[in-house]
């Protein structure tokens, strides 16, 4: 990568992936957010488990359900200002080891206000 491409790293909520988005290979066949700094970073690596586990948790199998697993919108209405703050946590980090290489695309802020505030309900979804 020369010194005017930077990475785009994402922040999302997401059941594969994690909050940081890791969405290429390294040569050693890891899942990887495409930033060694971020990669290796153990204070970032350390959150990201942290909220993926959290978020995760609103997960559980549902055979009813056309997707096999079913969503716990209650208890992501109780996990939200946690997962916030958590994410804001994260963000802070990426933000102190940015060496310039990246820029944060954070998808989950705003949601997770909107899930806070009552401001958005699921009640499109279903």
């Amino acid at each position: 990568m020369n010194n005017e491409e930077k990475n785009e790293i994402y922040i999302g909520l997401d059941d594969v992936f994690g909050p940081i988005f890791k969405d290429y290979i390294d040569e050693d066949g890891n899942e990887s957010s495409g930033s060694e700094i971020v990669d290796n970073d153990p204070i970032a690596k350390s959150l990201d488990k942290e909220i993926f586990d959290m978020w995760y948790s609103l997960f559980s199998k549902d055979p009813n359900s056309p997707t096999g697993f079913r969503f716990d919108i209650e208890g992501e209405k109780k996990l939200a200002p946690i997962l916030l703050e958590k994410i804001n946590k994260l963000i802070e980090r990426l933000n102190e080891i940015n060496d310039g290489s990246f820029e944060i695309v954070d998808m989950t802020t705003e949601y997770l206000k909107k899930i806070i505030s009552g401001e958005y309900t699921h009640e499109d979804e279903y």
